[in-house]
């Protein structure tokens, strides 16, 4: 009897050991490091990097298309900036327009700050894709932004 007893616990240790399987999960994302990132918005690709000074604080600085290389926008503490080269504009940020180009970034990049894992995550390559209605975001093995696809 303990022989059988022994050997049905041997079995179900077994079989629980090798039904479980822990589920790889993407790593956090780095949001307080500069990285170099392609985003894609209405069929036109831009080579950007997007620095994170803080967690209000960022700037967004286009490297392609050559026409604007170079422009750079900043959002932090109630202010918007945009520059290139010597000419430099402030204004308050609430006068950014939804849809353009610095706000979407800036609106995907918080939203992905606030909620990671409230997005649909799926695994591509060494990195992850994190999907919601208004964009995907494409980080790589260590958590750094590389695409952003905005709707």
């Amino acid at each position: 009897m303990r022989k059988q007893i022994a050997l049905l616990c041997s079995v179900l240790a077994l079989l629980a050991a090798g039904g479980c399987h822990q589920e790889e999960l993407p790593p956090v994302p780095k949001l307080s490091a500069n990285c170099a990132c392609v985003v894609r918005y209405k069929d036109v690709s831009y080579n950007c990097r997007i620095g994170f000074l803080s967690k209000d604080v960022e700037t967004i600085t286009i490297q392609t298309p050559a026409a604007l290389s170079g422009l750079t926008f900043s959002k932090g503490q109630g202010q918007y900036k945009l520059s290139y080269g010597s000419l430099v504009c402030r204004s308050d940020s609430a006068l950014l327009p939804q849809q353009s180009l610095p706000q979407k970034i800036t609106n995907a990049v918080h939203d992905f700050r606030r909620q990671p894992q409230s997005l649909q995550a799926e695994k591509t390559g060494t990195g992850y894709t994190f999907t919601s209605p208004a964009y995907a975001l494409v980080t790589d093995a260590e958590g750094l932004i590389r695409e952003i696809h905005l709707q």
